[in-house]
């Protein structure tokens, strides 16, 4: 049987700052792939922070706007992560907690 190695973050963004947040990604996806991790996990909204308010439009990044360099960064280590382990995902913890509602057959995710 194959092993398959999950990695959370646990990590303290901050608040409103993308570039120290996506550098804080980076870092951590490095450690994972260091670690040979085949998922790593994030915490939801880990890139801007919680509690935005008028922020928003600071952090926001319009759809067409062709992606920052540390993003293509951190894209390009998990590509090769996934050539060298197989796969390795890095994702929010609420996705990850959709599509396990999803599988389950639930048509919403319940909290607690």
């Amino acid at each position: 049987m194959r092993r398959f190695r999950v990695a959370v973050a646990q990590i303290a963004p901050t608040l409103g700052d993308l570039v120290k947040n996506l550098a804080l990604h980076e870092k951590t996806t490095r450690e994972a792939i260091a670690q040979s991790a085949n998922l790593l996990i994030f915490p939801e909204l880990s890139l801007t922070g919680y509690f935005l308010k008028d922020q928003v439009p600071s952090v926001a990044l319009h759809p067409d706007a062709p992606a920052p360099q540390k993003i293509r960064d951190i894209h390009a280590l998990i590509c090769e992560a996934k050539e060298r382990f197989g796969t390795l995902a890095a994702l929010p913890f609420s996705t990850i907690m959709q599509q396990v509602a999803a599988y389950q057959g639930r048509t919403r995710l319940r909290r607690r």
